[in-house]
């Protein structure tokens, strides 16, 4: 990490993006928990109208 000790700015860029990447994963993970969720509802609201 060399480069680090050099350039001090790339130390504080390098933190902001892998603050910004787990951020990102996070939003995903919660994204994807949602559509599964919605998916869900879906097919149990298709397995109603066919009962019905």
């Amino acid at each position: 990490m060399e480069i680090i000790r050099q350039i001090p700015e790339f130390g504080v860029v390098f933190a902001l993006m892998i603050i910004a990447l787990l951020i990102h994963g996070i939003n995903i993970n919660r994204a994807c928990r949602r559509l599964t969720d919605s998916v869900t509802a879906a097919q149990r609201a298709a397995q109603r109208t066919i009962a019905a």
